[in-house]
């Protein structure tokens, strides 16, 4: 019996460590503002551009992310960023539907 305890434990610390990996190198798919369309929802993306109609609504940050081939709407909940109106920006983030429209919900925006 204490084998198969073992075995679990061993397997289990195993897994753990694969899904460290797997989450710390999987890298989001670089994309224009013009590619991030419906069949990219819950894909994860990096997106340069320029912010335009950045606002705060308590501590969550909203603007549109501008770049030479449209826009897309950002949100960071939580968000302790400090952008401004036609700053350069790099989001990554998850590409969700809001509303009828396509948005990043960001993890990061520097």
């Amino acid at each position: 019996m204490k084998d198969h305890y073992r075995h679990a434990l061993v397997l289990s610390v195993i897994g753990l460590g694969l899904i460290h990996l797997s989450s710390t190198y999987i890298t989001p798919e670089k994309a224009e503002t013009d590619e991030i369309k419906p069949g990219w929802i819950g894909k994860k993306v990096t997106v340069d551009g320029t912010v335009r109609n950045s606002y705060r609504v308590n501590d969550t940050l909203f603007f549109d992310l501008e770049d030479s081939e449209g826009a897309v709407k950002v949100a960071e909940f939580e968000s302790s960023s400090r952008v401004n109106d036609s700053q350069t920006v790099e989001v990554t983030g998850t590409v969700k539907l809001y509303e009828g429209s396509m948005e990043i919900i960001a993890d990061r925006v520097e």
